[in-house]
């Protein structure tokens, strides 16, 4: 089993962050899927399409893919945080996994996702048949995205049932009305303010990212981020306390 992710360099997401990442998975065997020619201290394999944004995650699933076509993958989005053992979520894929809704509770989440090579042809073949099309038609909050492509198509296992209370989301558990980003809408009102200690991996979706939390149990990315995320913190909890 191989752990990676995708990156499609963009403003919001770099070969740095790609290095960022792929620190928090050792000591196992990581590759990044990836439209950077390089990136230094990070094994890297290409991307074949243009899919734009999220969906060149569809490309996980192209079964001919010269490097990654016959492994079997556990995929992580750049943005998440790594705060235990990753054996765990190995020891537990049996079948295609994703994550039970975070965002939009009727579609499963792509943040983190097995991906065995027996469901790559399926997935990938119906994406192919048409992709701009599907593209077009998963851009509503009850079919949000790629993740919203693989709900319909698939029926996955889900993360929180075969690993209760072990992957956690930023703004559903731990985000608190003084912490940056809460929202209440989506908090479940467990405000934990912390992983627990047999946390596994934190997700962030959306406003913020990891690294601009200035949250001291997310992993070091630069001394500006870490600056301005020290900040941004101070004022959403002035601001909360008014």
């Amino acid at each position: 089993m191989l752990v990676v992710t995708v990156l499609r360099q963009s403003k919001k997401f770099t070969p740095k962050h790609a290095q960022w990442i792929h620190k928090q998975f050792a000591p196992f065997e990581s590759i990044c899927l990836t439209d950077a020619k390089h990136i230094d201290g990070v094994k890297t394999a290409p991307l074949l399409h243009d899919f734009p944004g999220w969906w060149s995650k569809l490309e996980l699933f192209n079964p001919n893919h010269p490097v990654l076509g016959q492994q079997d993958l556990l995929y992580f989005d750049i943005d998440v945080v790594v705060t235990g053992d990753l054996q765990e979520l190995m020891n537990e894929a049996k079948s295609f996994t994703m994550l039970s809704g975070l965002s939009y509770t009727n579609q499963c989440n792509s943040s983190i996702m097995y991906i065995p090579c027996e469901i790559k042809e399926f997935v990938w073949n119906r994406f192919m048949a048409n992709p701009q099309k599907h593209m077009d038609e998963c851009d509503t909050p009850e079919c949000w995205g790629d993740q919203g492509f693989l709900s319909k198509i698939t029926q996955p296992q889900q993360w929180q049932h075969l690993l209760p209370n072990r992957i956690f989301s930023y703004k559903v558990d731990i985000a608190q009305p003084s912490m940056l980003g809460y929202e209440a809408l989506r908090s479940n009102g467990r405000h934990l303010g912390v992983p627990p200690k047999d946390a596994i991996v934190v997700c962030f979706h959306g406003y913020p990212s990891p690294w601009k939390t200035g949250l001291s149990w997310v992993p070091f990315f630069s001394v500006k981020e870490s600056i301005s995320g020290k900040i941004k913190a101070w004022r959403a909890k002035r601001k909360a306390a008014k």
